[in-house]
C-alpha cells in the first residue's frame, strides 16, 4: 500500500523518551523525523529509568505491535545501558556481563524478524554536574569510567552480533576536546568546571549538542552498514504535487 510506511524504532531509556524534546536545543529524534518524513515512521519508544533487564523483556513485544501486515520495522536503535552501569545498591544495577547477555538477546530477537540493528553505548558522566541536583552518596553510584567501561561491553556485542555500532562516550568525550591519555572529564576528583557541561543538562542526560553527536553517528552508521536505509535512499511516498496529471491517476496510486 503506498500509505503503509514502514519504521525506524528507537529504543531506549530516559535519554530516548527526551530526545524530541527541544527546550535543549537540538533534538535528535525530531531530526531524524525530518530526514524520514514521507520515508519511514521513525517511531520513539523511550522509557524513564529502564535499563537493560526491562528491554530484554520487552523487545519481542515491542516489535510485535510495530508490525502489521503492511508495515514492518526496517530499523531498531538501541540504547541502554545509562542505568545499567550505576553501582550497587542502585536497583538499576546490571553486572556488565549481564548486560552484554541482556544486549545480545535484543540484538538476536530483532535479527529474527529480519529488522537491522544499532546499538549504542553509553554517553559520558559528569558528577559535578550530576551533584547539583542529587546526593553525593547518589552521585557516587555512577562514574564515568564505568560508563566507558559499558560502552566498550556494548561495543563487543555489536561486533560479535554483526550491529552496527555508536560509541557515544568516545565521540561526546572526543567532540568535547577530551584526548585518549588526558584525564577523563567528570570526574569527582576531577574539576566541576569541564567542558562535558555543554554536553548535558544534568551530568548524564543530554543537551542538544550531545544529541546533535548521536544524530550524526547514527547517519553516519547507517550510511556505512546499511546504506540501503539511508534517507537519501529511502524513495519518498506519492509523487509531489506538481507531478500529478490528474486526480484520476493519483487516486490509482493511492
Amino acid at each position: 500500500m503506498s500509505l503503509a510506511y514502514h519504521k525506524l524504532v528507537i529504543f531506549g531509556d530516559s535519554i530516548t523518551q527526551f530526545s524530541c524534546d527541544q527546550t535543549h536545543g537540538f533534538a535528535v529524534s525530531s531530526a531524524l523525523q525530518n530526514d524520514y518524513s514521507r520515508k519511514l515512521d521513525v517511531v520513539v519508544r523511550g522509557f524513564g529509568g529502564y535499563n537493560s533487564e526491562y528491554a530484554a523483556l520487552m523487545v519481542d513485544k515491542i516489535i510485535k505491535f510495530e508490525t502489521n501486515e503492511h508495515s514492518k520495522v526496517k530499523l531498531l536503535i538501541v540504547f541502554f545501558g545509562t542505568n545499567d552501569y550505576c553501582a550497587p545498591p542502585n536497583p538499576q544495577h546490571v553486572p556488565i556481563t549481564r548486560y552484554q547477555d541482556n544486549l545480545r538477546k535484543i540484538i538476536k530477537t530483532a535479527h529474527d524478524s529480519n529488522i537491522k540493528t544499532i546499538v549504542i553505548g553509553p554517553g559520558p558522566y559528569n558528577y559535578h554536574q550530576w551533584l547539583k541536583y542529587n546526593s553525593a552518596e547518589e552521585s557516587s553510584l555512577k562514574s564515568t569510567i564505568r560508563a566507558r567501561d559499558y560502552c566498550d561491553a556494548a561495543g563487543k556485542v555489536a561486533h560479535e552480533t554483526g550491529a552496527a555500532f555508536v560509541p557515544l562516550w568516545d565521540l561526546i568525550m572526543k567532540r568535547s576536546g577530551w584526548k585518549e591519555g588526558d584525564s577523563e572529564f567528570g570526574l569527582k576528583e576531577g574539576s566541576a568546571q569541564n567542558p562535558l557541561s555543554e554536553y548535558l543538562t544534568d551530568g548524564i542526560h543530554f543537551a542538544g549538542p550531545a544529541y546533535q553527536v548521536q544524530y550524526e553517528a547514527i547517519l553516519e552508521a547507517i550510511k556505512n552498514t546499511y546504506p540501503e536505509l539511508h534517507p537519501d535512499n529511502v524513495p519518498s511516498k506519492l509523487p509531489e504535487w506538481t507531478d500529478i496529471r490528474s486526480f484520476q491517476e493519483f487516486a490509482s496510486s493511492l
